[in-house]
């Protein structure tokens, strides 16, 4: 008899991240002025939160058009909707429970556009929007950070999401003379040079790093990470019934993404990008069954075998001095699915 075994998909929230790719040179601290060569004309406070508030409704839609989201979207938010478009196309729909309920959702939109030059312009938003779990029926309103992204004769467009851990946790972004938000810097000053950050904290979390210096650099919600990713093959083991092989990996984006914020209390915010794979194979005469999945039309389907990836997109604080580095928003998003059915008996 063929054995079988019911599990969750694999949605592990391990936030591994890519690297900063600037150079370790100094820069004078404060914003780029609009009186500088090539400096964009500042922008006004109700113009920075009309062009949030438009690629939001633009996006308010459950659009499975590839060409929409290539006009609509860039970066790593672009590759996770083309990724939902390519599932939606190979496995459909899916049956999950749709959630309940309406909470209430703040229109008001809170967002800072950075100084810089005319033709790469970018926008750190903030505003509150509705969230359900993957296979759970509850509805909550969850503060969601974003970074927006505008280049030579385009529109604005979203490129990063993250998740805030609490509906009060606004990002505080300095600002200079203009209204515009400071980036870049002087960063010597800071507890970890932004140029190296991610990719430290992605070898620390999956443990390529882990030396007692290094545990003094990380915050505890990032230790918390290091010690999830640890477990993690153990738990999936058990949770698809021992299968025959199981691998887990990350993947990350050589440079970070837009600028370097900096924050009123002379820290930083740093947006990192990383692709986690999980990749199981049942063995011969074995299959799994999903009983929930971040992958709609993924249940309910006897696999051999099964890649999962997520995409993982986080904002790391970085703070002056020897204080710990730690994570001011994050999202672990449903990317990549592919499977092998099970076609015995």
């Amino acid at each position: 008899m063929k054995r079988s075994a019911t599990a969750v998909a694999a949605l592990i929230l391990i936030t591994a991240v890519g690297c900063d790719g600037q150079s370790d040179t100094k820069a004078q601290a404060g914003p780029t002025t609009s009186g500088q060569a090539g400096a964009a004309r500042p922008m006004t406070a109700s113009e920075v939160r009309r062009a949030v508030v438009s690629v939001n409704q633009r996006e308010d839609t459950e659009n499975w058009d590839a060409a929409f989201w290539r006009k609509t979207a860039e970066g790593p938010w672009l590759e996770q909707r083309l990724a939902a478009v390519d599932n939606h196309k190979k496995y459909g729909a899916g049956t999950e429970p749709e959630p309940t309920g309406s909470p209430k959702v703040s229109s008001r939109v809170h967002a800072w556009a950075a100084a810089g030059p005319a033709d790469d312009r970018w926008i750190l938003g903030a505003y509150e929007a509705r969230s359900a779990s993957v296979g759970d029926t509850e509805n909550s309103a969850r503060l969601y950070w974003s970074l927006y992204h505008q280049q030579k004769g385009e529109g604005w467009r979203r490129a990063f999401l993250a998740l805030a851990p609490s509906r009060s946790a606004l990002p505080a972004p300095a600002t200079g003379h203009d209204g515009q938000a400071v980036v870049s810097g002087d960063v010597s000053k800071l507890a970890a040079s932004p140029s190296s950050v991610c990719r430290r904290y992605d070898d620390y979390i999956t443990g390529k790093s882990g030396t007692a210096a290094d545990d003094a650099l990380w915050g505890k919600d990032i230790r918390t990470v290091r010690a999830s990713f640890k477990s993690a093959k153990t738990h999936l083991r058990a949770d698809f019934d021992n299968p025959a092989s199981i691998s887990l990996n990350s993947d990350p984006q050589p440079t970070h993404l837009g600028p370097v914020w900096r924050t009123v209390d002379g820290g930083a915010l740093v947006a990192c990008v990383d692709v986690t794979k999980t990749a199981i194979d049942m063995g011969p005469g074995r299959y799994i069954k999903l009983s929930y999945s971040g992958w709609p039309g993924t249940t309910g389907i006897r696999w051999a075998a099964m890649t999962q990836s997520q995409l993982n997109m986080i904002v790391l604080k970085v703070p002056v001095g020897s204080h710990e580095v730690s994570i001011a928003a994050q999202v672990s998003l449903p990317y990549h699915f592919d499977g092998t059915r099970y076609t015995g008996n």
